[in-house]
């Protein structure tokens, strides 16, 4: 099965021994943010997970739990988390749980439409200048996929 890491406020524990990082010493300088992972709670993993490969295009890099309660997908450089070990999420009507940004906004929309996602918004175009479509999962995550027509990379 796959690893765990578990936080608690200043604190990080791992399955692995001696300190989180043991490279050379950085300064501020050298900081900089990756990525960012949204972590979308679920109440039924075995459910979510499928619907996430089978109708979004993810794929199961590791899970964790047996049976698994938690697992990390991947789609090209998106990742998203699926946690059920805290329960479904909170019920809302507004707001995004997560946001992804893509290229290909409109062949994306007919691909996860074909495979049966649960798109709730078309593609539309938006007053602050990008394409967006939303989804949402059976637990009632609400996923928008943008693209940035501006932009190359």
């Amino acid at each position: 099965m796959g690893k765990i890491i578990t936080a608690t406020a200043g604190s990080i524990a791992t399955d692995r021994p001696g300190p989180l990082y043991d490279g050379p010493a950085m300064s501020v300088a050298d900081t900089r943010f990756l990525r960012a992972t949204p972590v979308l709670r679920v109440a039924d993993y075995p459910a979510a997970s499928a619907y996430w490969v089978d109708r979004l295009g993810f794929r199961i890099v590791e899970e964790g739990g047996d049976p698994p309660r938690f697992g990390i997908l991947e789609r090209d450089r998106a990742v998203v988390f699926l946690d059920a070990w805290h329960g479904g999420r909170p019920p809302r009507e507004t707001g995004w749980d997560a946001y992804l940004h893509v290229r290909g906004l409109t062949a994306l929309h007919d691909e996860l439409t074909a495979a049966g996602a649960n798109v709730v918004r078309p593609v539309e175009s938006t007053m602050y200048g990008m394409m967006e479509f939303e989804v949402l999962d059976p637990d009632g995550n609400r996923v928008c996929f943008g693209e940035d027509p501006e932009r190359t990379d």
